[in-house]
């Protein structure tokens, strides 16, 4: 995992990213159900993401509280996770789309 930090004038800011192969022979979206349900399971029902459309094969936002989000990013053999720390009163979701398509234009084509 990668990480980054950085002060600006609203406040720090930080951001982390996973890329690991997903290991799912039925596919990204199949992928995307396992980890859910992982997380529902070790974590409780709360624990679920909010599904994203429109980036990668499938995608979940979780912000567990008010500075942290975290968006994984399921694309072809590929398991994505950004977390992304921003100030208070940013818009975390629409910040870490924009990063994770820049990522996803990145990796290797099947």
């Amino acid at each position: 995992m990668c990480n980054y930090d950085g002060e600006t004038e609203a406040g720090m800011v930080t951001a982390g990213l996973l890329i690991r192969p997903h290991d799912v022979a039925a596919g990204p979206v199949a992928a995307y159900d396992r980890h859910q349900q992982e997380l529902i399971d070790e974590i409780g029902p709360a624990a679920g993401m909010t599904a994203v459309e429109g980036l990668g094969q499938a995608a979940g936002w979780d912000m567990p509280n008010r500075i942290i989000g975290q968006l994984t990013v399921f694309e072809g053999p590929y398991l994505m996770i950004l977390s992304l720390g921003l100030p208070p009163g940013a818009d975390h979701l629409a910040k870490a789309k924009e990063l994770a398509e820049k990522v996803l234009a990145r990796l290797p084509k099947d």
